[in-house]
């Protein structure tokens, strides 16, 4: 048997991750705290590549840091923003108990 997931706002919360990302950058660089729901809006809900999503945010008001600093800090820091998900991590570790094969797709 073989069970199919999508990754993003299935197995994990992407959409929480991206918030927290956004308000740690804010925090960072003293922006504007509005500037959180801007930077979730220039995401797209992970739509929008990401060279295209920092080169945006790089150019709101009160980032300091410049594009590389901003990729490198986005890079280091975006995992560390995502939970554990337990209800999945219980799903996941039912299907592997009962001999599934897991694929994550996203």
């Amino acid at each position: 048997m073989l069970a199919v997931f999508d990754l993003d706002d299935t197995l994990v919360d992407r959409s929480s991750a991206i918030r927290r990302w956004a308000h740690l950058l804010v925090g960072r660089e003293g922006m504007p705290a509005d500037a959180i729901g801007e930077i979730v809006g220039i995401d797209r809900e992970g739509a929008a590549p990401r060279d295209e999503f920092l080169a945006i945010v790089h150019s709101l008001p009160g980032m300091r840091m410049t594009v590389t600093e901003l990729r490198d800090w986005y890079v280091g820091s975006y995992l560390s923003c995502y939970g554990v998900e337990d209800e999945s991590i219980r799903a996941l570790t039912m299907l592997r108990a009962a001999r599934w094969k897991i694929g994550v797709v996203t």
